[in-house]
């Protein structure tokens, strides 16, 4: 299976893929764009030739907002060529979609696991198959370095950055913070921007229409609200933390059975050797009783004995998570 994991990912077609995934979400940009302008707009025009957008969410008193003139309601048709060109767009999409679904359908990582995790489609898988195959990292901590979701640490008065964790700057002295990985002008990232962009994709897929993952974002939401450390943060600021958590997790699972699909072996998270019962293992939008779907049988059983987990603890948390993910829509967004 080790030889396969190479031969599905010649450098041709991983290019191939790239391209076509980067393509896709050009064209999804220009449809959206599109599709905004070719809908029928009102304004409100009065003889002073005064023209604002219709006001939709108040009552209109039939006079100009700006010069307080009568004024009556027009109509703005865009051109035909608009819609023509929105019908291109949306075949074009449609035609890498399923070429995108064509390679992955093909490939282990997505008919053994990926397709079962809802918030993964085609065009993520593809994603996730090229950009951040388990093969090409021997440790998980590795993917998120690559994928820049690990932590940095910055000095706030010189701007000192090192992947180490340090309490003082060894330029200034002063206190070093840990942050998120960023860009900075001039300076060379050490970590793939296309993949970060990848995982922020994963994280509001798994927000807006994840399952079990929904149900880990918003568990995780929830504790970053309680959180007394994250008292001055935004409600954006609490959405980022939890989608960025919620990915960290999922490439944690992706790793180990990626790993173990393509026959490769994976080395176990630390929190397992510390703290076996706070490990979380990996999970998918199981269909009725979990204990009878191959995938748990062949992957999660075997790792829930290595680790020493209880399957009455395992049951709890799909049992939490379906809880969580069937609740109403998400206030937030």
């Amino acid at each position: 299976m080790a030889r396969d994991a190479v031969r599905w990912l010649g450098v041709s077609e991983e290019a191939n893929i790239k391209t076509m995934i980067k393509l896709y979400y050009d064209i999804q940009k220009l449809r959206v764009a599109v599709n905004n302008r070719v809908k029928v707009t009102e304004f409100i025009k009065c003889h002073n030739n005064h023209m604002i957008p219709y006001p939709k969410r108040k009552k209109w008193d039939g006079k100009c907002p700006i010069c307080g003139a009568p004024a009556e309601v027009v109509k703005v048709t865009p051109p035909a060529l608009l819609g023509t060109i929105l019908g291109e767009l949306r075949d074009i999409e449609k035609g890498i979609y399923a070429y995108l679904y064509q390679f992955v359908s093909k490939h282990p990582l997505w008919t053994s696991y990926l397709k079962y995790v809802k918030g993964i489609g085609p065009v993520l898988a593809a994603g996730l198959i090229t950009i951040l195959n388990p093969a090409k990292f021997e440790t998980v901590s590795k993917m998120w370095a690559y994928a820049g979701l690990h932590v940095e640490y910055a000095c706030v008065h010189c701007g000192y950055v090192s992947k180490e964790p340090m309490f003082k700057c060894p330029k200034c002295g002063m206190a070093m913070v840990g942050r998120a990985p960023r860009r900075v002008a001039g300076r060379k990232v050490n970590w793939n921007p296309t993949a970060r962009r990848l995982c922020w994709l994963i994280g509001r897929s798994f927000q807006m229409t994840g399952g079990v993952y929904k149900g880990f974002y918003r568990k995780f939401l929830e504790e970053s609200m309680r959180n007394p450390r994250h008292k001055g943060w935004t409600k954006a600021h609490h959405i980022a933390h939890a989608r960025r958590v919620t990915t960290k997790l999922f490439l944690s699972h992706y790793y180990c059975i990626g790993r173990e699909v393509l026959g490769l072996p994976w080395r176990k998270p630390y929190i397992v050797e510390l703290r076996p019962h706070d490990y979380i293992p990996p999970v998918i939008d199981y269909i009725g009783d979990y204990t009878k779907d191959q995938f748990y049988r062949r992957y999660v059983k075997r790792i829930l004995e290595d680790v020493g987990l209880d399957e009455e603890i395992y049951a709890n948390l799909i049992r939490t998570l379906n809880e969580l993910s069937g609740v109403g829509a998400d206030s937030e967004n």
